[in-house]
Formats: structure tokens, sequence, C-alpha cells
């Protein structure tokens, strides 16, 4: 039902053809987190994926960031998967199990910042249907981007961004008023790179 779009198509290939590589040999300190990147079809024809800039929160790491929805593990959840979902659900709004699909994975990430606790992060990607996004407290915006607005060259940056009270340039997108740097960019690049 949902993969009748040649774009959705390529990339169920391409995740079909490639599971995500992941990292088990981390041990029982690192805390697991999941993320989605939530793919639909707009009304060219063409894919969106959806981005949120996360509310501003006191003692929050990654407050006021542009992201991909998603969250710690929840000692509830029975999978990474549960935990990217549930996180989507209450983050936007998305029932993905009912309206939507899972496609797969891309590889695990750890952050490169030595100052944030140590954890990884299981990538999911998923398709849905044209839904209304119902953002919580926990998201200050969300937005639909095309890929095509990713993929362009001027959406790809150096810009710099403050960490800690320090001043970093980092690889970064700058796309609609969301400026994404740090491991979402990472994500994005490995999924821009897949098809």
């Amino acid at each position: 039902m949902f993969l009748t779009n040649p774009g959705l198509q390529q990339l169920a290939r391409a995740l079909g053809s490639r599971p995500g590589a992941a990292l088990d040999h981390l041990g029982d300190s690192v805390r697991w987190a999941a993320v989605a990147i939530i793919v639909r079809v707009n009304e060219r024809g063409g894919l969106d994926v959806l981005l949120i800039k996360r509310a501003d929160r006191a003692g929050d790491p990654w407050s006021g960031h542009a992201a991909l929805p998603g969250g710690r593990r929840d000692p509830d959840d029975r999978s990474l998967e549960d935990t990217a979902l549930r996180e989507v659900w209450e983050e936007v709004g998305i029932d993905v199990r009912r309206d939507g699909q899972v496609l797969g994975t891309l590889d695990d990430l750890t952050p490169r910042n030595p100052t944030l606790p140590p954890m990884a992060v299981r990538p999911f990607v998923a398709t849905v249907a044209d839904v209304p996004l119902a953002p919580n407290h926990e998201v200050a915006s969300a937005a639909w981007i095309p890929l095509d607005v990713l993929r362009a060259p001027a959406a790809s940056r150096d810009s710099v961004v403050l960490v800690q009270g320090e001043r970093w340039t980092v690889p970064s997108f700058v796309v609609a008023d969301y400026l994404v740097w740090g491991m979402t960019a990472r994500i994005l690049r490995q999924f821009l790179g897949l098809f």
C-alpha cells in the first residue's frame, strides 16, 4: 500500500539490501536511544522528511536543537523499534504502525562530543501516509522538508554553534529555519547516501 511511489520503492530496496550495522558490543554502561526518519510522499510525488525542533528545557543537552523524532529506550519498550515508534507517537502524534510502515534501519551511531553521556542511537526509517502532526510539549515546531531541498548544495554548509560556551564550526544542513548538525546531520547524510 505505501510502496507505490518509485522513490519509496528505491529507498525500500536500498534498506533491504544493506541493513544498518548494529553496535552490539558496547556493554551495559551505554544507554540506548532510537530515532525515526519519517518519510512521506508529497503532492508533487517527491519525498519529504520530518524534522522537529526540540523545546527549550533546562539541563537538556539537546534543548532547542533540530532533530528527528526519538528518544531514550524505556524499560517497557520491547525493542528499539518500539522505542522509536513510541517516541514518534508521543512527540508528533503519528501512529506509524497504523498509518505507515517501517522500512529498515541505518547504522547505529554514538555521539562524538565527549561531554555527552555514553549512549548509542539506532535510526529507523519509516514511511507514513499524509497525516496531520500533533506536536507535544517536547517539540517547539515540526516541518516536512522536501528531500530535494535537503539534497541541494546550498543546504549543506559549515555552521558555527555554541556548545557549553564554546564556539564550534560543524558540518550542517540549513533548511527552512532548521539548523541541523551533530548526530542528526550524520544520520541524515547516511540516509541521503542510500539513494
